[in-house]
C-alpha cells in the first residue's frame, strides 16, 4: 500500500515541475458583466430553444412503457430498446449534424428542425384528431426522427450564442463570455430534460398518452414561429453588418435597429 501511496503522489509532483505553467491575464469579471450575459433576452431565448428541443427529446420517456403495453400489449423490455433506437440515431446524427453546422449556415439548421419537430411530435400518439391508427412501425420511425431532429436544432445553438454575443460587443467574445454561454448552453439541456419528464408525470394523470404529445407538440409550434423569426432577425442583421463593414462583427448600428445597445 505504500508503495501504491508513494506511486500516487510522484505522479502528481511530475505534472507540476514538468508541464508548462498557464498563466492568465485576464482581468477580473464582476458580478454585473456575467448578469449582462446571462439574463440578455436574446441569448436567453436562444438557450431557451435548446432546452425546448430537450423537451420534446424527454417528455414521452415516463410515459412510454404504459402506452406501448396498452396500445401493443408489448413489455418493458420493448420500449426500452424503442428509446435505445432514440438515443442511438442521435448518437450516429449528431457528429454528423457538428460538421455540418461549422460548414454552412446554423441558423438554416435550427429554422429546419423547429418547422419538423412539432410535425413529428404529432405522430408520437399519433393525436387523435388525425385518425391515423397507431403501430409499432409508427413509433421507431417517430423516435429515429426524433433523435435526429433535436440534435439539429440544438447543436447550432452554441454559434447562435457566440454571434449574439459578439453582435452586441463590436465583435469581441472575451473567455469569460465564452465560458458563461457555454455553461447556459450546457445547462439548457438538464434544464429541458427536468421539464420535459416533470410535466409529463403531471398531465398522464389527465390525459392519454396520444393526446398528450399532441398537445406538447401544439405548444412547440408556437416555439417554432418565435424561433423562425428569431433566427430571420438575426442572421439579417449579421448578414447587414458583415456587408457594412465587409468584416463580420464589428460596429454597427445592429444595437439600435434590435435593442441590443453595445455596453
Amino acid at each position: 500500500m505504500l508503495e501504491d501511496l508513494g506511486i500516487f503522489i510522484l505522479l502528481c509532483l511530475v505534472p507540476e515541475f514538468y508541464l508548462p505553467q498557464l498563466t492568465s491575464n485576464t482581468p477580473n469579471v464582476s458580478l454585473r458583466q456575467f448578469l449582462t450575459v446571462i439574463f440578455d433576452p436574446w441569448i436567453l431565448f436562444a438557450g431557451w430553444h435548446s432546452s425546448a428541443c430537450q423537451v420534446l427529446l424527454n417528455y414521452h420517456i415516463p410515459i412510454l412503457s404504459p402506452y406501448v403495453e396498452r396500445a401493443f400489449n408489448a413489455d418493458v423490455v420493448w420500449s426500452g430498446t424503442a428509446l435505445l433506437i432514440n438515443c442511438g440515431t442521435i448518437c450516429i446524427s449528431a457528429p454528423i449534424l457538428g460538421i455540418l453546422v461549422d460548414r454552412y449556415n446554423p441558423y438554416v439548421f435550427v429554422a429546419v428542425s423547429s418547422l419538423f419537430l412539432p410535425i413529428t411530435y404529432l405522430f408520437m400518439g399519433p393525436i387523435p384528431i388525425l385518425h391515423i391508427t397507431s403501430s409499432k412501425t409508427q413509433l421507431l420511425t417517430v423516435l429515429a426522427l426524433l433523435g435526429f431532429f433535436v440534435p439539429m436544432g440544438a447543436t447550432p445553438i452554441l454559434i447562435v450564442l457566440f454571434d449574439l454575443f459578439k453582435m452586441k460587443n463590436n465583435g469581441e467574445l472575451p473567455s469569460y463570455a465564452r465560458n458563461t454561454l457555454v455553461s447556459l448552453y450546457c445547462a439548457s439541456f438538464p434544464i429541458g430534460a427536468f421539464i420535459g419528464v416533470t410535466s409529463a408525470g403531471i398531465v398522464a394523470e389527465y390525459a392519454w398518452f396520444e393526446w398528450s404529445t399532441g398537445i406538447i407538440a401544439l405548444l412547440f409550434s408556437i416555439q417554432s414561429i418565435a424561433s423562425w423569426v428569431f433566427c430571420a432577425m438575426v442572421y439579417w442583421k449579421k448578414r447587414r453588418l458583415e456587408d457594412q463593414q465587409r468584416h463580420p462583427l464589428l460596429k454597427s448600428p445592429l444595437a439600435t435597429e434590435v435593442g441590443m445597445t453595445p455596453q
